[in-house]
């Protein structure tokens, strides 16, 4: 049976445990992960936390709500066993009648055929990152390692020597102004995650300088022993001229060659965004996203 779970009910070791021996790990389902994105969540249980699957939720005018947090792309059903139609099916049943809005991602792992949720794919790009750096950059597109050269030719440099102050500002003033969901507490989200994963050697930072030392570009990355997460980026106008996100990505895909990992682009259905991740030969690769609106009717139709 699955059970729900409170937050102060769900016994994180076990979460956790579960989590690291799943077949389809992602970093954003570790308890400490969700403890930042979304304090508070609940969670949904199988026997022995044999398999789980974190709620994320909020309220609003008395209202709960599912919702997928900022900084976390795919959550849904997590498992130590191979994840069938009619498992992910059991958890989807098991959300319980209070939360009468549901709009969350799944994995790519949650196979979906349910009729009483509207579901939709959304776009993923993945890299095999298990051969040799030259038969990952061979892969390239022609385009890609021309911009790749470009940035070189320009002599832009990288290292990690970047605050995460200094990263989160320079996010805010290269990216807010196009993604206008992002708030003030969206940033002070994606600081704690930038602290935390630097603290406990699962994430990095990055920062790409000019010739000059001019600050031109940043990227996060989430690293786990099966998969490196492009997490957050952003390029001012001289670093996009310069061809400096394509010269970071590749600065990270050399570091994490030849081991048994993924590199994760975490997106995007935006053509522009997936035309860049494809050029670095990444395959499209689906995930679920699964609506079902059970407001009363009046709070509907304003909705």
């Amino acid at each position: 049976m699955v059970q729900y779970l409170k937050h102060s009910e769900i016994d994180k070791v076990k979460w956790d445990n579960c989590i690291s021996g799943s077949v389809n790990e992602f970093i954003y389902s570790r308890s400490w992960y969700l403890d930042i994105v979304s304090p508070g969540w609940d969670a949904l249980v199988k026997g022995d936390y044999e398999s789980v699957m974190p709620l994320t939720w909020s309220r609003k005018f008395g209202i709960y709500y599912l919702y997928p947090p900022f900084f976390a792309q795919q959550l849904g059903v997590f498992s130590t066993r191979q994840i069938k139609e009619e498992t992910v099916r059991e958890f989807l049943m098991g959300i319980p009648g209070k939360f009468r809005l549901i709009q969350i991602n799944l994995n790519e792992s949650n196979p979906v055929n349910i009729s009483s949720f509207r579901v939709k794919n959304n776009l993923n790009y993945e890299l095999d990152l298990s051969g040799s750096y030259a038969e990952i950059y061979n892969s390239y597109s022609r385009n890609c390692r021309r911009n790749i050269k470009k940035a070189v030719d320009a002599q832009l440099t990288i290292d990690e020597k970047i605050s995460v102050e200094d990263f989160s500002e320079f996010i805010r003033a290269n990216l807010g102004d196009r993604i206008t969901e992002l708030n003030r507490n969206n940033y002070a989200t994606l600081k704690k995650v930038l602290k935390t994963s630097s603290d406990n050697s699962t994430g990095k930072i990055y920062r790409v300088l000019t010739r000059e030392n001019k600050l031109c570009a940043v990227g996060s990355f989430l690293i786990t022993s099966g998969r490196c997460i492009f997490s957050v980026c952003a390029s001012s106008e001289e670093g996009r001229s310069s061809h400096a996100m394509y010269f970071l990505v590749n600065h990270a895909i050399e570091n994490n060659s030849n081991k048994d990992m993924i590199f994760d682009f975490s997106g995007s259905n935006i053509k522009g965004i997936a035309y860049f991740n494809s050029t670095f030969g990444a395959r499209p690769v689906e995930y679920p996203y699964i609506y079902r609106n059970n407001l009363p009717w009046i709070i509907r139709f304003f909705k």
